[in-house]
């Protein structure tokens, strides 16, 4: 199981007690569900993506069996009615970890730029109806250089996208790798992996309109803490972190901590992680 980037952190702030009421809404892999189990604490697991929470009831099997575990397919932007449902009201924290879990790279839906046979999809659940390949193929010009250049902040986004509108023209897009020849062609070798990393990140936020879950979430959230629970919030984008601090300084809420990862992290994704915990 991969350990999440801030696992000591996210215990150390959320405090988990025997009994106390949890809601990991990115259940993933389950490394910060786990953390709060051993601490005997209850949670409520969300995750959008169906092969996460069905392998989570495989591996998590003796927690649900205490009833100390619910697993659920779901978004998180409906938390509030989710929580609700299974009996999550007054909770002690929430947890929203925007990373991918590293079994997510290997599912087959293109979420790795280098894995250039699978399909150009990232959908996180196939109830979406337009996949990555989608966008590229179809949106126009001006469309598909919003999507790119907003949610990547690239400084090659106008060139890649001429160049995707140029070759789709010649053939649609199918592949992870189709879009990884067109990146390739117009970066710079030096820079090459940094905008690859950029680039999908945004499709998949825009296939999975992701900005606007977490808005839900996060507002879900402040519906089901108990008075003095926390939100601790990881984000891998600056549009999801901004996203944060306007939600902390809309609402008038109490930022508790704010940290960044060393910039020397093995994994390149993980460099950009920034934790924020917050106090309602």
């Amino acid at each position: 199981m991969h350990t999440p980037v801030f696992l000591e952190k996210v215990v150390e702030y959320l405090e988990p007690i025997k009994g106390g009421k949890f809601i990991d809404a990115t259940f993933g892999e389950g490394g910060h569900t786990r953390a709060i189990l051993e601490k005997e604490g209850k949670v409520l697991g969300i995750d959008i993506d169906p092969e996460q929470i069905k392998k989570g009831k495989e591996n998590f099997k003796r927690w649900i069996d205490e009833e100390r575990l619910t697993l659920i397919t779901g978004n998180f932007s409906r938390i509030e009615k989710i929580a609700r449902r299974y009996g999550f009201k007054k909770v002690k924290g929430v947890i929203f970890d925007l990373g991918l879990s590293m079994s997510q790279l290997y599912e087959g839906k293109g979420f790795s730029y280098k894995r250039l046979e699978e399909p150009l999809d990232l959908r996180w659940n196939k109830r979406f109806k337009n996949t990555a390949a989608d966008l590229l193929n179809y949106l126009s010009f001006e469309e598909l250089y919003e999507v790119i250049a907003s949610y990547s902040e690239d400084p090659y986004s106008r060139e890649v996208v001429e160049e995707i509108v140029r070759e789709r023209r010649k053939k649609r897009f199918k592949k992870v790798g189709d879009l990884v020849r067109v990146v390739e062609r117009v970066v710079r070798k030096k820079d090459l992996d940094k905008s690859l990393r950029r680039i999908f990140q945004a499709l998949r936020m825009v296939v999975n309109n992701e900005t606007f879950n977490l808005e839900s979430g996060l507002l879900g959230s402040l519906k089901v803490l108990k008075k003095g629970g926390r939100i601790i919030v990881i984000t891998f984008h600056s549009i999801e972190d901004r996203i944060v601090k306007r939600f902390v300084k809309e609402k008038g809420l109490k930022l508790v901590e704010k940290l960044g990862i060393d910039s020397k992290r093995e994994k390149s994704f993980e460099r950009t992680a920034r934790l924020r915990v917050i106090e309602v």
